[in-house]
Order: structure tokens, then sequence, then C-alpha cells
């Protein structure tokens, strides 16, 4: 990712990292990587925060590590901000994968649909049940939700909420939609720019242990679910409905393994354990 970002055409005027292991940070200084290297306690949403603390711009960036940016991405970043000045702009995200929006099978598309689960390639709504239905297409719009792995902030919208939720601690599922929910309750409008481009290239494995990933998903949705949205209990029915659909998900991917974690993840529910931990 970093390869891509000092590719811009249109430097940006600082990069931070913030790393939770000694590792990553010898790495990046062996190979004399230009780069501020911040160290942290783990977690996503801590260490979110650490970086807008010692970022100096008027204008915070977040991209995922796994992914790698089209040489003009931060100009057309920019440039949206630019274009919506005197606005109540506070967040702007962009089109990720453009080549392969259109992939995956049509059984996880029409589940994702009937469900009303997360999905790429969607119309950047937040969906009945919380989940997102992550921006994409040719025409620049408002929308509900942004994309984790390639999202910009006008320094003054994430002061306003405060940054981002810590207690979303570790991969910090969804933190992405909590933050989008908040500033849109505080005023701030979010832009869908899709000529802000990146692509997104997941791990396959090593960063969340598949059926804890599967307990976050269930304990994170909820405890934003209730978070942003209260007691709508029309939300919560459908949340109920989308978790049916999650578990044969999870059971196509992991066996009949999952069951187990999605029973743990649905106990803390009824127990108020929330969020994940």
């Amino acid at each position: 990712m970093l390869t891509s970002v000092y590719q811009q055409v249109m430097k940006p005027n600082e990069v931070i990292v913030v790393d939770a292991s000694e590792k990553l940070s010898k790495i990046l200084v062996d190979k004399c990587v230009p780069v501020t290297i911040i160290r942290s306690p783990r977690g996503l949403t801590r260490q979110r925060n650490v970086g807008i603390q010692f970022s100096e711009g008027n204008y915070v960036a977040f991209f995922d590590d796994d992914c790698v940016l089209d040489s003009i991405c931060i100009q057309e970043m920019l440039n949206a901000f630019r274009i919506f000045k005197t606005s109540s702009v506070g967040a702007v995200t962009g089109l990720m994968n453009p080549a392969q929006l259109t992939k995956g099978s049509m059984y996880r598309r029409l589940m994702r649909f009937l469900f009303l689960l997360g999905e790429s390639g969607g119309n950047g709504v937040i969906k009945a049940s919380g989940y997102p239905s992550l921006p994409s297409g040719p025409r620049p719009r408002f929308i509900e939700c942004l994309i984790g792995g390639g999202m910009a902030f006008r320094r003054e919208a994430l002061l306003d909420v405060g940054g981002f939720d810590e207690q979303l601690t570790g991969y910090g599922f969804m933190e992405d939609q909590d933050i989008a929910v908040r500033l849109r309750n505080n005023g701030w409008r979010l832009l869908y720019w899709p000529q802000m481009v990146f692509y997104h290239f997941p791990a396959e494995s090593g960063r969340v242990d598949p059926k804890s990933l599967v307990k976050m998903k269930i304990l994170n949705s909820r405890y934003l679910l209730e978070k942003n949205f209260g007691e709508e209990a029309i939300r919560k029915a459908y949340w109920w409905w989308s978790i049916i659909g999650l578990t044969i998900f999870e059971i196509r991917s992991l066996g009949l393994g999952a069951l187990s974690s999605v029973a743990q993840g649905v106990a803390d529910v009824f127990r108020r354990r929330l969020p994940f931990r």
C-alpha cells in the first residue's frame, strides 16, 4: 500500500503508520521508507484515533494496508473536498475495485439481498438491518455509509464527533459505518466520489481467527444498531433476520463448527455483553 501512496501524482503532506508491533516498524526502518511511525496499543479504532492526534492536515485519509491506490486517488480526494469547500461535506469515500463489482456468485449476491447483509457494489445506504450497502457506480452522490478501506475526513468533522469509537476494539468491524452515522447525525454530509479509485486485496487469513470474527460480526453489528438507532423494533427484527443469513453463510464457509461461534455471539447479545472484546 505504501508504494502506491508514494507513487501518487499529488503526494500527501504526511504519511503516518500507527504500529502495534515492533516487527512492522523494523521493516519500514530497514527499507528506509519515509514515514512517521507511531507506536500504539493494538486496536483498529484506537490506532485510527492516534493517527488523527498526530496528524496535522485539514484533511485526514485512512487507507487499509491491504489496499492499493490508483495514481490520482489522493488528488481526486482533495478535488472532492475543494469542490464542496463551503458545504457541510465531512467525509469522502471512493470507488473500490471498479473491475470487480459484478464478480461473486449469484447465490452470494441473492443471499446478501434477501437477508439484508452487508454488500459491496451497492447504493451507499444503510439497510434496515444496520448493515451497509457500500456505494459503487460512475456517478458522485451523497450517501449514508463509508468504505473503511479508503475514506477521508475533514479534521473538523472528526473532532466534532470525537473520532472513532474505541469500544470497538480488536479488528473494529463496522467502525466505518458507526462514524458515518454519527457524522450524519451531527449534520455532516458524506460524499461518494468515484474518481477516487482504490483496489482491495484482502488477506485470506492471519488477522483474526475466523470463528472469532463470526462472533465479532454479531456483537459489533448489534452494538452499533442499538447505539445509533435506539429502540427501533423494526430494525431489531431485521437484524435478527440478517443473523439467520449470516449463519448460513458461515456454515458454508467454516462448516458446522461456525454454529458454536454464532451461539456464543447470540448468547452474549442476550447477556448484554456488547461489543466484542
